[in-house]
């Protein structure tokens, strides 16, 4: 099921109302528990409304220095979890005088994993 989060994550934060009952019905968490094999004591994290490299147009701005490039690999949590870590890391990456190229899969891949 967790295996394949990569590729089902951008369809989570239609979900996120599962997340909500199972922290409001306890009953439910047990469901999981049964179902799923998703411990009733573990919170779910809840999507992003936007994920991070959908909210990435064009290419971002970056820094003048041309000279000292980094590559940002930004992992499924960051990407539509956490998107914070990415926008941080990015932040940093850029105001220390780097032009980041961002990882994006081929057109038509599977997305760049974890």
């Amino acid at each position: 099921m967790f295996a394949n989060l990569p590729l089902y994550a951008k369809h989570y934060k239609w979900f996120n109302w599962v997340s909500d009952l199972r922290h409001r019905i306890p009953q439910f968490s047990r469901l999981m528990e049964q179902s799923l094999g998703i411990s009733a004591k573990r919170s779910i994290p809840k999507a992003a409304r936007t994920d991070f490299l959908s909210s990435r147009h064009p290419l971002q701005q970056q820094a003048q220095d041309q000279g000292r490039e980094v590559v940002l690999l930004v992992d499924t949590f960051s990407n539509h979890f956490d998107t914070d870590i990415a926008e941080s890391a990015l932040a940093l990456l850029q105001e220390g005088g780097y032009h980041v190229h961002i990882a994006q899969p081929a057109a038509g891949e599977r997305p760049l994993c974890c």
